[in-house]
């Protein structure tokens, strides 16, 4: 009787072993080989999430086209945790509006230790995610929470300047001239400048322009990449001289497109006039990536 007991007692435990095992391999195929992205936008590599999605300690924010991730392994640790290995992509628009992800590489970087310089190679983009159980033992609404699987899930979770890009390219096989129609008729719905008749229709009317050169901060992607191609946000200038009111109008991706927006927001502009009286307007802003990109790497 005792020897039957523990057969069964040991039968139970691979059994209890093997459904964990399954759990988690469910879950895998769930992650693996789908275009996943934080939700939350976490720049971290080492990230805990509880059983509801909210992450557990803190984080900075990166950019959306940074954000990315594709899973390669998903393990369990006990009955309430999932030991998530990844590693980041990046993501880059074609001048067209397609999507391109691309993985993060290791990265050879230069270390000074006692006086002698040592190259080693790094690689910042390794992630490993630890989610936790909600009380049933539900891996469900973490995963939900912290993961979007694909742009057009991603929507509803992007800054307000991701707003008009995302309601015309964030949808499953976006028409990609018509896709371009939506993000400028979304653009003009929001322009202040329209909604006052401060158009420049007229001869009497003199549009804003940039005053002195746009510092750009190194965004931490971009700086290492040989990148090539532009970027073209659309923006609100006050009669202050004030940017306001993002919109990207065509993203590059990397990072870059945020830090074009941070530059716009710190520089000083000459506000548009009608007859000489500053008003508001619409002003577009093409950046040239691979001149801001050399001079980053000066």
């Amino acid at each position: 009787m005792l020897s039957y007991l523990r057969v069964t007692f040991a039968a139970a435990l691979l059994l209890t072993a093997s459904m964990r095992a399954q759990d988690a391999g469910v879950i895998e195929s769930r992650l693996i080989g789908h275009p996943l992205y934080l939700r939350g936008m976490w720049d971290d590599n080492q990230l805990e999430f509880n059983g509801d999605g909210t992450l557990h300690g803190k984080s900075a924010i990166t950019s959306l086209t940074t954000s990315g991730l594709d899973v390669d392994s998903v393990t369990a640790q006990g009955k309430t945790k999932l030991l998530i290995r990844a590693h980041r992509v990046y993501i880059h628009w074609e001048a067209d509006g397609r999507l391109v992800r691309t993985p993060m590489k290791i990265e050879n970087r230069v270390f000074n230790e006692f006086g002698h310089q040592v190259d080693r190679f790094v690689n910042r983009y390794e992630m490993k995610i630890l989610l936790l159980s909600d009380a049933s033992g539900s891996f469900d609404e973490a995963l939900h929470a912290a993961f979007a699987d694909g742009l057009p899930d991603m929507t509803a979770s992007v800054p307000k300047f991701w707003a008009c890009w995302a309601r015309g390219y964030f949808v499953e096989h976006p028409d990609l001239g018509t896709a371009r129609e939506t993000v400028d008729a979304c653009i003009q719905e929001k322009s202040l400048a329209r909604a006052l008749r401060h158009t420049p229709d007229g001869p009497d009317f003199e549009p804003p322009r940039l005053l002195g050169d746009l510092r750009l901060p190194a965004p931490a992607v971009g700086r290492s990449l040989r990148a090539t191609g532009s970027d073209e946000i659309a923006f609100i200038v006050s009669t202050h001289g004030i940017a306001v009111g993002f919109q990207i109008r065509r993203p590059f991706g990397l990072g870059i497109d945020e830090a074009v927006i941070q530059a716009l927001a710190e520089a000083k502009f000459a506000p548009a006039t009608i007859r000489g009286e500053p008003v508001v307007a619409d002003m577009n802003y093409v950046a040239d990536i691979g001149a801001l990109a050399r001079a980053l790497n000066q």
